[in-house]
């Protein structure tokens, strides 16, 4: 509930897109090993693909280790 009441979306609906700023966002180090990544686009059922280049525009650039 709490991501709801921050974001405004539901849980599986958040987009790293439409992030909210006041929110953190947690980017696992493993995301480096792709290609290319699938997002949630703010549905259930839409997905938007990332590149190498655009992620760190979106995601900035802090990686952390979230396995442990």
């Amino acid at each position: 509930m709490a991501l709801e009441h921050a974001s405004g979306y539901r849980a599986g609906w958040l987009s790293p897109l439409y992030f909210p700023s006041r929110a953190r966002l947690y980017v696992d180090l493993s995301i480096e090993e792709y290609d290319l990544v699938y997002v949630s686009a703010g549905t259930t059922d839409s997905l938007v693909a990332l590149g190498r280049g655009i992620r760190g525009r979106i995601f900035g650039p802090d990686r952390y280790d979230l396995s442990t």
